[in-house]
């Protein structure tokens, strides 16, 4: 770790004094010349002598036909003028300053930084990232309280090549995914230790067991197919699922793309239905309650939290309903554009969009509140059903804020302030756990459990992990997608793979 840093100080020396030190001076050049041209909205300066001179800069597009004197002739000394700014126009980098910007914590700092966006992008899935990211967070912290006091979409589908490279299309994604989820632990369980320390605090991280017996299931990403207690980071279930379920999307994909549209539509409900019926069957044979959180019931012979997670919550078959749901929405988009939508019908979505998000969040509040406690076959019917009735609103937010019926939600979807979080979303899932296991074995009394503390220390982790994550992004998962990239570019993997993502996330 201290070569790493050190590499990426001298680095980031080497940036800032031999490319952004010239850039900036070329950039100061390129303004007093637009200066001096006089372009409108630009300061209005003249040269010593106090005569104006003409320039056109080779940033603002040569041959524009255009003279500011509004006629064809050249003002005297134009063309030098003309000459003298190409001058400082950005020369092209070489390989090895490219490298260094890899490195280099000021360029990636920018881009993290940068809330610019491709005009073509889905800005308002850069504010549903970060809010879906901080739900997570709250819940696990909900989660690891309540213990100690008593729990891809796509951006776009296209083919590149006639031909299918799958090796390109699995390596892609699994290098995504994998080696940030080995560093980030590594980190964890190494720097443990030196972190903390009180009555509670454990010598060791509490999943480095775990993590010694059964570290090839999270590398291979399997480990929704062990036993919860087992899984080396538990919380990497979810990036698990989510690369399976990306190795099951061209079955209904592939004939889409083909312009099999029955096909691929059929294909996608037969796989919705039978992750409905899969989870309200297992959910009843297993007797599950109908929320993580709820505990051992001998009377009612419901079963507790980990039965939960083992047979539903870590299960990409029990989880792949909402993931279509979105795959389905992402083609449709693409492929058929955006189509008119009457004032009552954009006011029935919305209407129709609330009561399905506002249903499955609250209507488990009677057995969290234990005013009554759902029924096995009332729990079934809840874990069978959630996950579609929720995927479909969020899937219903998307397509109006993307078809322009988005309106007040749109805007604040699309803030600029979300992009910088956003990109670090991943990075931030990734840590969040371990500021939680920190908070949680820091203390030294009790835990006062309330709206207010859970606001207050919700806040707290999220900002934490919002640092340390930024930290991260910058010195260690940028420069590695940069690596990736570049590799996979020799390998030919990078542009011929058939599905691709915004690797933006």
């Amino acid at each position: 770790m201290g070569l790493v840093l050190s590499v990426q100080k001298l680095c980031t020396a080497y940036d800032v004094i031999f490319i952004q030190r010239p850039r900036w001076k070329r950039q100061e050049l390129r303004e007093k010349l637009r200066a001096n041209r006089g372009d409108p909205g630009t300061v209005q300066s003249r040269p010593a002598d106090g005569s104006r001179v003409s320039l056109l800069s080779s940033e603002e597009g040569e041959g524009s036909g255009e003279d500011h004197d509004g006629g064809g002739a050249h003002m005297p000394g134009q063309q030098s003028t003309q000459l003298d700014s190409q001058h400082v126009a950005e020369p092209k980098l070489t390989t090895f300053q490219q490298v260094a910007q890899t490195f280099s914590m000021y360029t990636n700092c920018h881009r993290l930084l940068n809330t610019d966006t491709d005009p073509s992008s889905l800005t308002c899935l850069h504010g549903l990232r970060v809010i879906c990211t901080a739900w997570v967070v709250m819940g696990d912290l909900l989660i690891f309280q309540m213990i100690v006091v008593v729990g891809s979409s796509f951006q776009q589908v296209c083919e590149q090549t006639s031909k299918l490279k799958w090796f390109g299309y699995v390596i892609k994604r699994y290098l995504r995914l994998v080696p940030l989820v080995i560093i980030v632990g590594a980190l964890y369980i190494g720097l443990w230790p030196v972190l903390g320390q009180g009555p509670v605090y454990p010598k060791d991280a509490p999943d480095r067991q775990a993590c010694e017996n059964h570290w090839f299931y999270t590398t291979l990403l399997v480990n929704t197919y062990i036993d919860v207690g087992d899984i080396c980071f538990p919380w990497t279930w979810y990036i698990a699922a989510e690369f399976q379920l990306y190795l099951l999307c061209p079955i209904f994909m592939i004939p889409l793309v083909k312009g099999w549209k029955k096909t691929g539509t059929l294909a996608a409900l037969v796989l919705i239905a039978a992750s409905v019926i899969s989870t309200g069957v297992i959910s009843k044979l297993k007797k599950l309650p109908e929320m993580v959180l709820q505990y051992q019931l001998a009377d009612a012979g419901i079963r507790n939290l980990s039965d939960v997670q083992n047979y539903i919550l870590i299960k990409p078959y029990c989880r792949m309903a909402p993931y279509i749901i979105g795959l389905l929405l992402g083609h449709t988009l693409r492929k058929d554009g955006a189509p008119r939508l009457s004032r009552v019908v954009v006011a029935l979505g919305w209407l129709l969009c609330i009561v399905s998000e506002m249903g499955t969040i609250f209507g488990v509040y009677g057995s969290y509140s234990h005013h009554h406690l759902a029924t096995v076959d009332a729990a079934a019917v809840y874990n069978a059903v959630k996950d579609v009735t929720f995927g479909l609103g969020i899937a219903w937010a998307i397509f109006a804020c993307l078809t322009g019926n988005g309106g007040i939600v749109n805007t604040f979807l699309s803030w600029r302030v979300f992009v910088p979080l956003s990109r670090m979303s991943y990075s931030i899932y990734l840590v969040h756990i371990p500021v939680i296991y920190l908070f949680i074995f820091h203390q030294e009394g009790a835990i006062t459990m309330s709206e207010w503390a859970l606001v207050v220390n919700f806040c707290g982790v999220f900002a934490i992990s919002c640092v340390v994550s930024a930290i991260i992004h910058v010195v260690v998962e940028t420069p590695m997608l940069a690596i990736q990239r570049t590799a996979l570019r020799k390998l030919g993997l990078w542009q011929d793979t058939v599905l691709l993502q915004r690797e933006s996330q």
